[in-house]
């Protein structure tokens, strides 16, 4: 009985940390897009347990419209990477700026 609870205390954390992770990364994209934000750079956690998928994006350039395969930064499962909004001074907010 012991072990079952705490094979489920276990799978409940692992759960809530991949939801707010999730809900992160939703923020980040509804934040960055309500902006004009079009492209974002990937960035990992950077240590050893970052995926070999998402170690190789790393600095490269995304866009919100075209997610990778596995979705956006945040949205595998306990994935911590983040975007990195990319700015475009010249094109604020769909506005050109002359």
């Amino acid at each position: 009985r012991v072990r079952r609870q705490r094979q489920m205390c276990i799978r409940d954390r692992l759960i809530a940390v991949d939801q707010i992770g999730k809900l992160n990364g939703q923020i980040t994209r509804m934040r960055q897009v309500k902006a004009g934000i079009k492209e974002y750079i990937w960035r990992t956690a950077g240590d050893s347990r970052v995926r070999p998928m998402h170690k190789a994006r790393n600095g490269k350039k995304y866009r919100w419209d075209k997610p990778p395969i596995d979705g956006h930064p945040g949205m595998a499962i306990r994935c911590r990477c983040v975007a990195i909004p990319v700015i475009d001074l010249n094109n604020i907010n769909g506005v050109a700026i002359t």
